[in-house]
């Protein structure tokens, strides 16, 4: 097998694929509602002339440490969301800790921040 024939059938099996983020999308929209964070959307043009609601989710590059999968959204309140972050995924420390920190900014506020 020549060389360009091994690569294309590396690429062909392990190469990235058609909407991998998909996965990221989801679990960012299921991680906002828990938080309290309404994505902003964008209209999309559909082929029979409609257009629907797109989230603006995107990726910023990945050429320098911090990129990745970014969004934009408006924050409120969320009632019992480090609970039900907790509930979601009881392994991420991370979302627990975003969660905390944001409903102590709420507590401190009154429940009354939005954005």
């Amino acid at each position: 097998m020549t060389f360009n024939a091994r690569v294309r059938s590396w690429y062909r099996e392990l190469g990235p694929h058609d909407d991998w983020w998909d996965a990221v999308y989801e679990a960012l929209e299921r991680v906002c509602e828990i938080l309290g964070i309404r994505l902003k959307t964008t209209p999309v043009r559909l082929m029979g002339g409609r257009t629907r609601a797109k989230p603006c989710i995107w990726f910023s590059g990945f050429w320098n440490q911090g990129d990745g999968a970014c969004f934009e959204g408006y924050w409120s309140h969320a009632k019992g969301a480090a609970a039900r972050g907790r509930d979601c995924a009881p392994m991420d420390a991370m979302l627990h800790g975003i969660a905390d920190r944001l409903q102590a900014l709420q507590r401190r506020n009154f429940y009354q921040l939005a954005e």
